[in-house]
């Protein structure tokens, strides 16, 4: 460096600026002269020797061999990633990865890894893997043993065919082949470089930082994608080495982004766990089919879609609605219930979407419906298909569009955000076939039809109900009252047609008949004096009702009798005490009858009408 001897120190302090400079310009430009680039450098080096300090250089390879640059991201608890300014040569692994251009096949860049670790093998190996690598295309990958360095096996990734442009999921493909390839050969350890970017330094310099930064995100998420919901793998380190520190912060970025992704998974992963826990036990299930039914439904608690919940009368529909709701975005809005068997034809455009003042008689204010009262949280509507059809259209045009006309105004329309669940027990598609149900409602609404099992095929959960209609009883009546096994075995052997509410009210029925005899067991005696009712109600037992119907209705005159109190009166009472064997407490307080209750209660009395009437009947 005999041009810089003689200068002092204010000169050196120049010259030092004018080579710094020039060195700055050559790493602005894609191809340069390597050797003019290593003179300006080494020219740098010296003079800020002459000045007595530590070239930048020198002083960054220093810093990084004594403290190299770092990060880590944990994809799961078995599996981490490192990123690290590291030389390709030096490093130990079981495995590098690497990527080729497919069409100039090894021989691409001199500043790619692939060219440099090939190259280090020899022209003759070069020569054995042409062949080989000309049968490939994009997407496939070249697996290379080479004992004789300190990484004894390498994978090269053909990641695009042409110049024209980067194919990712080509990148994508050959990635999980080679960690398919990886888990295969049990191997602990695998080392990427230069994954991809020798296409970035080919690229335009404006187009460069957008190009990276795809590559980085492909890689990030292929990996992180493939490992995150891994439980058992052989990998324990999955290692990336950069030689600059642009290309490790790209990378950097990426992986913070897509671990943090994983993160936000697990933890929704988790949420969807602890509410699937919390249908499952709300539900009082151990059986898997109704698991199975119950996951699924979680699945859609916070979107806006519709659900349909199709099952038998007494299967717990509008139970599950309310589980569903409590345990969902929604839960701090209203939750309200209906079912629509209760409406009439032409009340039910009024109830579901409110009416407009003076839209019939008695309408003296506007009137908001079950739809706007709902805002923000769920409707469920139950009986769904007992609706008339222009209803269930205007109910369609509302789950499309998420707007309503109220009842006597068809101009001004209403919009809110109500999830609707509806409940049926009927077959939809029959109904569609019998035009009883909208078609095109149906279409909307068909994907997400939950069909819950009946008792009698879970028969497994009469145990877990059963204990649970117990408790409650005991925590309301303060009544302690014990069931054996035995019994419980016997009750689950009955096929309850009416369900879980049959069930509950027979548990009710004999909790009550144990109580009032001082009984604090309920036993198999108390079972075979009066079982449940086994089997359905049939078609035939309604033609046997309807002919008892007929008779009270010929002995009835206007005169002389009324026929709420000599007719209705009666046969409800029949029904709800043997039909469907509700406790008599349960059925006075829902009929709103008070006074005295067992034998000596007014529906016992209507009953003893109604058993006198048929035994006339029997008579005739």
């Amino acid at each position: 460096m005999k041009e810089f001897e003689r200068l002092n120190e204010t000169e050196l302090q120049k010259a030092y600026e004018v080579i710094n400079n020039k060195i700055l310009q050559l790493e602005e430009i894609d191809k340069f002269d390597e050797k003019e680039y290593e003179s300006f450098l080494q020219k740098r080096i010296y003079l800020n020797q002459k000045l007595n300090r530590v070239d930048e250089l020198i002083h960054e390879a220093t810093r990084r061999e004594k403290y190299p640059a770092r990060e880590e991201y944990k994809i799961n608890k078995n599996i981490k990633i490192v990123l690290e300014h590291k030389n390709l040569f030096s490093h130990k692994s079981d495995t590098l990865v690497s990527t080729i251009h497919a069409e100039k096949y090894f021989f691409y860049s001199d500043r790619g890894s692939s060219f440099d670790l090939l190259n280090r093998l020899g022209e003759s190996f070069l020569k054995d893997r042409q062949s080989e690598i000309g049968f490939k295309k994009a997407g496939d990958i070249i697996r290379i043993e080479h004992p004789q360095i300190s990484t004894p096996m390498s994978y090269h990734i053909l990641y695009y065919n042409d110049e024209k442009k980067l194919n990712l999921s080509d990148l994508n493909v050959g990635i999980i082949k080679v960690l398919d390839d990886v888990e295969k050969r049990n191997l602990s350890n695998i080392s990427f470089f230069g994954l991809g970017f020798y296409y970035v330094l080919t690229s335009d310099e404006v187009n460069r930082p957008r190009i990276a930064e795809e590559i980085a995100n492909e890689v990030a998420e292929t990996i992180i994608t493939y490992y995150r919901d891994k439980s058992l793998s052989s990998v324990n380190t999955i290692y990336f080495g950069f030689v600059n520190n642009k290309t490790m912060n790209t990378f950097d970025k990426a992986f913070f982004k897509w671990t943090s992704l994983a993160k936000q998974d697990i933890y929704i992963q988790k949420e969807l766990s602890r509410v699937q826990k919390n249908l499952i036990s709300k539900n009082n299930t151990i059986n898997l089919k109704f698991h199975t039914i119950l996951k699924e439904i979680s699945y859609s608690l916070n979107d806006r879609s519709t659900i349909v919940l199709l099952g038998e009368s007494g299967i717990g529909k509008t139970h599950i609605a309310e589980i569903i709701h409590k345990n969902s975005n929604r839960s701090s809005k209203p939750f309200i219930s209906q079912n629509c068997a209760l409406l009439r034809s032409e009340t039910a455009h009024s109830i579901l979407f409110g009416w407009k003042k003076g839209s019939f008689t008695g309408a003296i204010a506007d009137g908001i419906g079950f739809i706007q009262k709902a805002e923000g949280g769920i409707l469920f509507l139950d009986e769904v298909g007992t609706l008339e059809l222009d209803v269930q259209k205007m109910l369609l045009t509302y789950l499309d569009k998420g707007i309503f006309y109220s009842f006597g105004d068809s101009e001004n329309s209403v919009e809110t955000d109500v999830k609707i669940i509806f409940g049926t027990n009927s077959n939809l598609e029959e109904q569609v076939s019998n035009n009883q149900f909208a078609e095109d409602l149906y279409e909307r609404i068909h994907q997400r039809v939950f069909d819950i099992p009946p008792l009698r095929e879970r028969r497994e959960d009469v145990k877990i109900l059963v204990d649970h209609f117990i408790k409650n009883l005991i925590n309301i009546n303060k009544y302690p009252m014990e069931i054996t096994p035995a019994v419980i075995e016997k009750l689950s052997l009955f096929n309850w047609p009416g369900n879980i509410r049959q069930l509950k009210f027979y548990i009710e029925k004999i909790y009550n008949e144990a109580r009032h005899k001082n009984i604090s067991e309920i036993t198999n005696d108390l079972i075979n004096n009066d079982p449940p009712r086994n089997e359905a109600i049939s078609k035939q037992q309604y033609s046997h009702l309807e002919n008892q119907l007929k008779y009270f209705l010929g002995k009835w005159k206007d005169e002389n009798g009324r026929f709420l109190k000599d007719i209705i009166e009666p046969i409800v009472a029949k029904i709800y005490l043997e039909d469907l064997q509700i406790p008599v407490t349960r059925s006075s307080k829902f009929l709103g009858l008070t006074g005295s209750q067992g034998k000596d209660s007014i529906l016992y009395k209507r009953l003893a009408k109604y058993k006198e009437a048929i035994n006339n009947l029997k008579k005739l």
